[in-house]
């Protein structure tokens, strides 16, 4: 049975991906875990006569590796996709006996790091788990331990997408769902002990984060999922917010587990639809699957000194989703997609900007790629990544999608001058400094006129409109400095307006040593 492969483009979204254009000034660094945004693809490729052969093991490997990682790209019906995942466990099922840890190990990489296909990987599990129920069970062996194993090494990410799966494999009757709310248990153990705020956030969140994955295979489960609810609602409604303001980067605005806990009780109660993760599970029958049970997740207890994520920090919002034909889970989903996307493909922004373009929806995202963004940049105290990452992602998507993010990009950053006022003051110098990045790759181009007038205004006597002129007077010469860095004066003097130019840096002089003061020499 054949099926189709190939690399992240036109998958689901409807104007599809492509690699982003090139930088000359490039990104940021980062961990660059699985050779970040090449992970795909193996085998093929002209070698040198010089080059070392490669092992029968390693060519199997690699020919693996290109299979699970492209699985579902390029797939536009939903018949298409069952075809492919019924080709793939073909070939994965005979060669179970000679490969057998290699198939786990690639799985569970691409469960980790692919993260908008976990419904895919559970359903190709599920159909290999009715054929050869050992297989299942390794893999519900080594989730566990993976999962230990990345709390334990403060690698959370890890951990929410292997917990995720799980959700995943309860939907393909892998794992049972008694076994799931056993896990939710353990996960929100610490809300009966003495804990800190912050820890027992972070376990909340993976209950919170897990449940729109496997929400409507649980719906029957009434009582305990109705139990599991109270005690969510318990912890939030006694949580404190006094940090909630050190994290503020914009306006107020609920906090990331207090928005995710209303955005899964609509989902609750509208049946627990979600459109923009994949339901192709949906296609196949697992009713008769033999299911597995999990040990014991153990969650870290000397963790005192571990840097557990922040949830405390308000929503960054810049655009008004009231209007918005987007539910509230599917924009949740989406943001956690293209925040997963960042943190993995940090190494490769053009591949980061492929898979962003390539996620599994078909409504408008640019309004939320670019507010994620700047979101992630933007973050407090400080981003995950360098901000030229951030910058160089936008450059990215500016040369393949400029007909519908250019528009959206410049709404954002006139909402954010407008408003310059609500920034934070740190988050004012990253955006000068992110903006002139982005300048200087299209040529200095911006509606300049519109901002002279609080260059030119006179004090009105409102302390407010006086106070909002001041702030953006110095936002326009801090990012005056910042392009001209990029630049050169003379060519910011030919690219900007007139009413710009006494603002611009003072032209660099030589410093001598030996020149006294009346400009003579020694």
């Amino acid at each position: 049975m054949s099926f189709h492969l190939g690399s992240p483009n036109n998958t689901y979204n409807r104007r599809g991906g492509g690699g982003g254009g090139g930088n000359r000034r490039g990104s940021g660094g980062g961990n660059n875990s699985m050779g970040g945004g090449n992970m795909g693809g193996g085998g093929g490729g002209h070698r040198s006569p010089l080059d070392k052969p490669i092992s029968p093991e390693e060519e199997a490997k690699n020919k693996l590796t290109s299979l699970m990682v492209r699985i579902g790209d390029k797939v536009t019906t939903t018949a298409t996709l069952e075809s492919n995942i019924e080709g793939l466990v073909g070939v994965l099922l005979p060669d179970l006996e000679n490969n057998r840890s290699t198939i786990v190990t690639i799985l569970l990489k691409c469960i980790s790091q692919l993260p908008y296909k976990t419904p895919i990987y559970a359903t190709i599990i599920g159909k290999m788990n009715q054929k050869n129920p050992d297989f299942g069970k390794e893999i519900c062996e080594t989730i566990i331990h993976d999962i230990n194993e990345n709390l334990k090494k403060q690698k959370f990410k890890q951990a929410k997408l292997l917990i995720r799966c799980i959700g995943c494999l309860v939907n393909t009757h892998v794992v049972s769902t008694s076994t799931m709310f056993e896990v939710f248990d353990i996960l929100l153990s610490p809300l009966s002990q003495e804990y800190t705020q912050t820890r027992a956030d972070f376990y909340v969140h993976l209950v919170l984060t897990t449940l729109p994955w496997v929400g409507s295979s649980l719906s029957n489960e009434v009582e305990q999922l109705s139990k599991l609810f109270e005690d969510l609602e318990t912890y939030l409604g006694g949580r404190s917010h006094a940090e909630k303001k050190f994290f503020q980067t914009f306006a107020e605005n609920d906090d990331l587990l207090e928005s995710l806990s209303k955005q899964v009780k609509l989902q609750k109660e509208d049946s627990w639809n979600c459109e923009s993760i994949i339901q192709i599970h949906k296609s196949f029958d697992f009713v008769d699957s033999q299911q597995h049970p999990l040990a014991s997740i153990v969650l870290p207890l000397n963790d005192e000194k571990f840097n557990y994520p922040t949830f405390t920090r308000p929503l960054f919002r810049i655009f008004d989703d009231s209007q918005d034909a987007i539910k509230p889970i599917d924009r949740y989903i989406i943001e956690e997609y293209i925040v997963d996307i960042l943190y993995y493909f940090n190494g490769a922004h053009k591949e980061a900007a492929k898979f962003i373009y390539s996620l599994p929806v078909t409504t408008e995202i640019d309004a939320i790629v670019v507010e994620t963004l700047l979101s992630e940049a933007f973050k407090l105290p400080g981003s995950d990544f360098k901000l030229i990452y951030y910058s160089v992602m936008l450059v990215d998507l500016f040369k393949e999608q400029h007909q519908t993010i250019i528009p959206v990009f410049a709404y954002a950053i006139t909402t954010l001058f407008e408003n310059i006022d609500h920034l934070d003051t740190e988050v004012v110098e990253r955006f000068a400094t992110m903006f002139a990045h982005h300048l200087s790759n299209f040529e200095y181009k911006w509606v300049w006129g519109d901002w002279a007038t609080c260059l030119t205004s006179q004090p009105s006597g409102d302390p407010t409109t006086d106070n909002l002129l001041h702030l953006q007077k110095k936002f326009i010469i801090h990012l005056l400095e910042s392009i001209t860095r990029l630049s050169y004066l003379d060519k910011m003097k030919q690219s900007l307006p007139v009413e710009y130019h006494p603002y611009l840096p003072q032209l660099p002089q030589p410093n001598f040593k030996f020149l006294k003061s009346n400009g003579k020499n020694i």
